[in-house]
């Protein structure tokens, strides 16, 4: 993917007429934040000196804690970079070698509600979903 270009597929997932004008709406509501905060940002000194060493990579986690149902009736699956990682009750989820600009991709289905946080620099930091669907990305920073 490059910084110019975002490609969501949703494969075989079917959304409904509001889903999809609230995944549309959310992706906006995103992309126009970043591009305000890319603006606003001041523009790299001029200098000669030694260009800045990119981060480490690091080892996210993603914490999901689902409530208002049994253990084994959620699916929530995390996928970084094509590696897929699923769980079925609360739980973590865990990533290595996570770089800045990564996008951790969440999906699947609860009857309860579920909350989702991850452990390094992120846009959202935490994402709550009501019992249905879940569909939501960690923008790595």
């Amino acid at each position: 993917m490059s910084k110019n270009k975002i490609v969501i597929d949703l494969r075989r997932t079917p959304l409904t007429p509001d889903q999809t004008t609230d995944l549309h709406a959310a992706l906006h509501k995103t992309i126009v934040s970043q591009l305000k905060k890319a603006a606003a940002a001041p523009p790299p000194p001029k200098s000669k000196a030694k260009l800045a060493v990119a981060a480490a990579p690091q080892t996210a986690v993603l914490t999901v804690t689902i409530t208002g149902t049994n253990p084994g009736l959620s699916n929530i699956s995390a996928n970084l970079n094509g590696t897929v990682k699923s769980i079925t009750k609360s739980g973590t989820i865990s990533f290595d070698n996570v770089n800045s600009g990564d996008i951790i991709a969440i999906s699947g289905d609860s009857l309860g509600t579920t909350s989702i946080t991850i452990s390094v620099s992120a846009d959202p930091i935490n994402m709550n979903f009501p019992p249905g669907h879940i569909n939501g990305n960690f923008f790595i920073n």
